[in-house]
């Protein structure tokens, strides 16, 4: 009886964060293992080309690779700042409002807002092998600003369309 209820004890002061923690590094441990031993390049393995630092300076000079480049970093800036902070607006927002659980309930809505981006991409590349991509990214964009700008009004702040 003395040892259960001794085991008991120490079973209850164990930091489950630390737990939890330890755990997660673990699993990830054994699954960049498991990639190092199973995973394999496939059959059509290209050669890569070594780096070239002139490369850069060539890719500037051209306005499209520029614009394109540019437009991909930026875009992939913003997207990856949503995805970080989305849960915690997400969870303040629902606390502020009174919910309970709001830390779930956050969570759940970024998975909603980040899991929706999957079907909007497959959505898309359906539209752009029928319409054409061009047109797709333009329409895709133009419902972008528009959700940023109704986001912007909607959170009541002011503006005097700089931001819009």
């Amino acid at each position: 009886m003395y040892l259960r209820t001794k085991l008991i004890q120490k079973l209850a002061e164990i930091d489950m964060e630390a737990l939890k923690q330890g755990a997660d590094s673990l699993f990830i441990l054994l699954g960049g293992i498991m990639v190092l031993a199973v995973v394999r390049d496939g059959p059509y393995l290209a050669a890569t080309a070594p780096f070239d630092p002139h490369a850069i300076r060539k890719i500037l000079s051209s306005r499209g690779a520029r614009l394109a480049t540019f437009g991909y970093l930026g875009h992939m800036w913003e997207l990856y700042a949503m995805w970080t902070w989305v849960a915690v607006f997400a969870a303040a927002s629902l606390t502020a409002s009174g919910m309970t659980n709001a830390g779930a309930a956050g969570s759940v809505a970024a998975f909603l807002a980040i899991g929706s981006g999957a079907a909007g991409c497959g959505l898309a590349g359906f539209l752009a092998d029928r319409f054409g991509k061009a047109c797709i990214a333009m329409w895709a964009m133009l419902a972008s600003a528009a959700c940023a700008a109704l986001s912007i009004r909607e959170a009541g702040v002011r503006t005097n369309g700089f931001l819009v």
